[in-house]
């Protein structure tokens, strides 16, 4: 609720994540539900709840960032890319 609240005050999304610690497109996935946020929220009346959320770590972030900049550069130097090319890929950079 407080992320919606922040959205409606007009912050954005990049500021409201870096507040939370979470990257700007699980906060427009938030946005995107929160007429069923807020309806969830109304019926649960006073009863305390725990949301838990699994974060990318440090690797996958990095290994997403590597991953985006590689097919950038295939696509520049007009390499064809499959599925099964760009998968691979995204298992080397992890595993590196």
């Amino acid at each position: 609720m407080e992320i919606i609240k922040r959205s409606e005050n007009g912050e954005s999304f990049t500021s409201i994540g870096r507040l939370y610690g979470v990257n700007r497109s699980m906060i427009c996935s938030i946005l995107k539900n929160k007429s069923k946020i807020k309806e969830y929220v109304q019926n649960c009346g006073n009863i305390s709840s725990k949301i838990v959320s699994k974060r990318h770590g440090i690797v996958m972030d990095e290994m997403e960032r590597s991953l985006s900049s590689w097919i950038d550069d295939q696509h520049q130097n007009n390499v064809p890319l499959s599925f099964s090319i760009i998968q691979a890929k995204a298992l080397s950079l992890h595993e590196d």
